[in-house]
């Protein structure tokens, strides 16, 4: 897994880079985000499996990149909502969710 750490957008998501090598990568990605976020360690969050599947996640945007497709998932956590996009960017931001519409949300 690659993890290029994470920024704050303009419009204020955490805006992170990776790369999906598998199914582990998402959920250990989005794991370490959440816990930063929510300021706790990783042991202390709510599992992932009560808000996505992940495996359901990693499945689809592994199949979307067999495909040469762009794909998007979101879904709340908490109070946050994150965005999964097949070309290795996560978003996540306080509130409602609010799909990326560019080009560079979903692919390279």
């Amino acid at each position: 897994m690659a993890y290029d750490g994470f920024d704050v957008t303009a419009d204020g998501r955490v805006e992170i880079w990776t790369e999906y090598d598998d199914e582990s990568a998402v959920i250990e990605v989005l794991a370490q985000v959440l816990a930063v976020l929510e300021n706790t360690e990783i042991t202390d969050i709510e599992p992932l499996y009560e808000s996505v599947e992940p495996e359901a996640v990693f499945r689809l945007l592994q199949h979307a990149a067999e495909r040469d497709c762009r794909v998007g998932v979101e879904f709340t956590y908490d109070e946050f909502t994150v965005t999964v996009s097949g070309c290795g960017c996560i978003h996540v931001h306080d509130g409602s969710p609010r799909l990326i519409h560019s080009q560079e949300g979903y692919g390279r």
